[in-house]
């Protein structure tokens, strides 16, 4: 589902493509994109013991990275729906110009 719609409407200078963002976040929900962004995808893996029986960690690859922040960005959004903190914002409605 896409949030972005595009419209396409003539002025007096000609043809005018406009993105409107059709979903917003909340203060809430906002604020906790950004604890997400901050903290969520911590770029380590864990890698087993060392001979001293240390915890080893690795870089985590790509698409481990990739998969993660997906996984953690579906998460919240289905939370925050949930709580009602993603809002629904209309189209704007263009009247023709004479």
């Amino acid at each position: 589902m896409s949030d972005v719609k595009v419209i396409q409407h003539e002025t007096y200078r000609g043809t005018e493509v406009v993105l409107v963002r059709t979903r917003a976040l909340c203060s809430e929900a906002d604020l906790a994109a950004h604890m997400i962004e901050r903290w969520g995808c911590v770029a380590a893996e864990m890698d087993g013991e060392d001979s001293a029986g240390r915890q080893k960690i690795r870089l985590a690859t790509a698409d481990e990275l990739v998969g993660r922040a997906c996984d953690v960005s579906a998460k919240m959004f289905e939370e925050f729906t949930k709580r009602g903190w993603v809002v629904d914002v209309p189209l704007p409605v263009y009247t023709k110009e004479e």
